[in-house]
């Protein structure tokens, strides 16, 4: 549950926007925040049915003259009378709030939290949705319009004014049935990037069709917000290139992952099978498992090349290819920190922190999640260690990997 206080001595945003005035603002951006704050009306596709139904029995009562017909016409008008008013009802003093996943990964279901707080006193608020306006992707845009032209699909006027604005609306979106007076409602609803990079919540939205789904309005929200989505991370293997360990390399003596063995102890219940020393487990009578040292200066640079060439074949291609190694990245820079390796990512013209064994994966993650295409044909940065370079040949498969969590740890 969301902390009810805090909303309560929140600002409603309805009134705050009115009150929102910015010094030096664009006359470009003063009419897209003026056409966002407003309220939108439309009628639904039974809206548009009852009205035409409506227009009927008002010309059937003209020419008629039949009480029975005025009666029948004043009862229409009536109900959409009664559907503005208690649709204009729920979306009044409403507060709406979201809490979006500091991480975010692609093709992986992230759970968006939205908080709703009704500042009226007496009424509720009844069938409140709501939906997040993100930035749209020019890209993403292009083929959009391209397969929509191919399906002679035509856009509808909310899809058009959202396109003129540069948002898109998210898939999914979350629902209120009832928010009781000064109550506070939590809901939530699944959204699964696509893209890496920065995800811009450029606002929502919060709309609603209450009582008879005649007609639909709804508000715009100022709730700006930025998450990083990391790559997808792809099943690949870590070539040994440290080779064997040598008799005078200085080691950590700690127990981890390494390559020499430091000695014996009593099994547990969490220990794996492999690690069981049988022959000696056989001689005295119970079962006991091998500890290793954990190897100390291993360092791995992962060289992953992202220069685009400005070729007007292939570019579509590329951008596939680089993609699929940024993914291929990722896993390798989970696979060497289980491996208690430090590991950085180097790239043309730049590279991330060098991550020590133990370390937060983030710092790495986010450097992949924000890389960009190198159009200069720039050289590798220095390394800091035994180069890997990232490639098809690395890769153990195209499934994803369940394992890859942002913690380092494996996801139970």
């Amino acid at each position: 549950m969301s902390d009810a206080t805090s909303l309560e001595h929140e600002e409603v945003p309805a009134e705050r926007a009115d009150r929102e005035s910015e010094p030096g603002a664009s006359a470009k951006s003063t009419g897209w925040r003026a056409r966002r704050r407003r309220r939108r009306f439309r009628l639904t596709r039974e809206g548009k049915s009852f009205v035409a139904l409506t227009i009927g029995v008002g010309f059937a009562a003209v020419n008629t003259g039949n009480n029975l017909m005025y009666l029948v016409l004043g009862l229409l008008l009536s109900m959409l009378l009664v559907s503005g008013m208690l649709s204009d009802l729920t979306l009044f003093w409403i507060r709406l709030r979201r809490s979006a996943p500091k991480r975010m990964f692609v093709g992986r279901s992230a759970v968006v939290e939205v908080h709703a707080y009704n500042h009226k006193r007496w009424l509720a608020s009844y069938a409140l949705e709501f939906v997040d306006l993100l930035e749209r992707d020019p890209e993403a845009d292009e083929a959009e319009e391209k397969l929509a032209k191919e399906k002679k699909e035509k856009p509808t006027r909310q899809e058009r004014s959202d396109r003129a604005d540069g948002v898109i609306t998210a898939d999914e979106r979350a629902f209120f049935l009832k928010i009781n007076a000064s109550a506070t409602r939590d809901t939530s609803y699944r959204f699964t990037p696509t893209r890496r990079g920065r995800l811009r919540f450029r606002g929502a939205r919060a709309l609603t069709r209450y009582p008879f789904g005649l007609i639909e309005k709804s508000r715009h929200l100022d709730l700006e917000e930025e998450v990083v989505v990391f790559p997808q991370a792809l099943d690949a293997h870590l070539p040994d290139v440290f080779g064997a360990p040598q008799g005078q390399e200085r080691r950590a003596q700690r127990i981890g992952a390494g390559e020499e063995i430091a000695g014996l102890r009593e099994h547990r219940p969490a220990d794996e099978e492999r690690r069981v020393h049988w022959r000696r487990s056989a001689a005295l009578g119970r079962l006991v498992v091998r500890e290793h040292e954990r190897d100390a200066g291993k360092k791995l640079s992962l060289l992953l090349d992202n220069h685009l060439p400005d070729l007007p074949n292939g570019r579509a291609a590329r951008i596939e290819q680089i993609e699929r190694d940024i993914s291929l990245a990722t896993s390798l820079v989970h696979l060497a920190s289980d491996r208690d390796i430090s590991v950085e990512v180097v790239t043309r013209g730049s590279r991330s922190p060098l991550l020590p064994p133990g370390a937060p994966r983030d710092p790495a993650l986010r450097f992949l999640a924000l890389l960009e295409y190198d159009d200069q044909e720039l050289a590798f940065a220095a390394s800091r260690g035994a180069q890997v370079l990232v490639s098809a040949d690395l890769a153990a498969g195209a499934a994803p990997r369940e394992d890859a969590s942002p913690s380092g740890e494996a996801a139970e």
